[in-house]
């Protein structure tokens, strides 16, 4: 087997509030999201469902940006 499969990394994130993301909270999930994107997995649960999760960013051109890195090339289980 190839070195590489053994040096694959997931960032693994938990959503887990109910409440509204804070300032600080979203510009750090874009910043990881965007350092991740096309190069390594993110894995998120959630308690809210993927419709929600928009309406919990509460920015609305940081909720467009982060849920583009989230949905463009998932993988929903």
């Amino acid at each position: 087997m190839s070195q590489t499969l053994f040096s694959i990394f997931f960032h693994v994130l938990y959503i887990f509030s109910v409440k509204l993301l804070q300032d600080e909270t979203r510009f750090a999930l874009l910043d990881i999201l965007e350092d991740r994107y096309g190069n390594s997995s993110v894995i998120i649960t959630s308690q809210l469902t993927i419709k929600t999760w928009y309406n919990s960013i509460d920015e609305p051109t940081l909720a467009d940006a982060i849920m583009d890195r989230l949905t463009a090339s998932a993988h929903r289980l």
